[in-house]
This record gives structure tokens, sequence and C-alpha cells, in this order.
């Protein structure tokens, strides 16, 4: 088995629609680290990282702003 980490930085975001962000596009600017492992003989599923932009709302559930793979 291989083992490993997958490292993602998240710099910032534009062009969201429907976002009700006030003074514009976010920005993070944070990385993240994810522990890895396969074996093509064991385990043959592939991992797949989505990542869905949510806003944060204080009064109402929070809103759905977009997605990358």
């Amino acid at each position: 088995m291989s083992t490993g980490e997958l490292k993602v930085s998240l710099v910032d975001a534009s062009g969201l629609k429907g976002a009700d962000f006030v003074g514009g596009d976010p920005v993070w600017n944070e990385t993240f680290a994810f522990p890895v492992s396969s074996s093509p003989v064991d385990d043959p599923i592939q991992n797949k990282l989505i990542l869905r932009i949510m806003d944060a709302d204080a009064y109402t559930d929070d809103d759905f702003i977009g997605q990358a793979t």
C-alpha cells in the first residue's frame, strides 16, 4: 500500500454568482493537507476531492455558491 499526503492551497475565488459577499470575492490563502493511501490490488477505488463553496449566513441557511473537483 502506498501512503502520502495531498496538499491543496486554496487561495481565492472569483466570478461567483449569487453570493452576497460584502466587499468582493472571497479570499482564503490557506493550505490543507489530506492523508491519502492506495493499493491498486486491494482497493482500486480512486479518491476524488470535491470543493463546495458556500456563503455563511448568520440567520438563514448557508447558500451553495459553486463547486470544483
